[in-house]
């Protein structure tokens, strides 16, 4: 906590107290990592801004088992804006058709650039999709990978087959 996270030890002891509680409750493992980020996470964000946020995950169809589930694993998806949320949200949903099962299997990529990364790479693996490459199933690990990664397994494999990927990826990034 002292090395990754100091200015959550900063706040007043009654307040401190409060939110390691909440985390507990919420079923951190105290002597885990994640427990440090969730408390920083946790105690970091004001409650109204808090509910605020768990307000937008209900909108799209969120149960709170659902929404504690995908903190628990990755704590930071409460970091985002609320409008940031909605949007990537809103993407995820309407465009690719996620469930809220979908998303909080790679919780991560509610936080990476929509316009940077996700729109585009999701222009490569929709192309996949459609010609049977991939499945479904596997985008959340290809919007999760490093970029060296992402070309490999997703452009250059396929540039045989399919050379127009990389233009269609080049586009869209050049297009962000």
């Amino acid at each position: 906590m002292i090395m990754i996270h100091p200015r959550t030890l900063s706040q007043k002891t009654d307040q401190f107290s409060k939110s390691v509680t909440k985390i507990i409750e919420m079923g951190f493992d105290p002597s885990s990592l994640m427990f440090v980020h969730g408390l920083a996470t946790h105690s970091g964000v004001k409650k109204s801004i808090w509910e605020a946020k768990l307000a937008v995950y209900r909108s799209f169809g969120w149960s709170e088992d659902k929404i504690l589930s995908m903190f628990k694993k990755q704590p930071v998806c409460m970091t985002p804006s609320e409008k940031k949320i909605k949007t990537t949200l809103d993407f995820f949903v309407s465009k690719l058709n996620w469930t809220p099962a979908d998303i909080s299997n790679y919780p991560t990529s509610l936080f990476l650039s929509l316009e940077k990364r996700t729109i585009p790479r999701c222009s490569v693996l929709e192309v996949l999709l459609s010609n049977g490459r991939m499945r479904k199933g596997q985008m959340g690990t290809a919007l999760i990978v490093a970029e060296n990664v992402f070309l490999k397994n997703y452009v250059v494999k396929y540039e045989d087959d399919l050379p127009h990927l990389l233009k269609v990826y080049q586009s869209r990034i050049e297009g962000a």
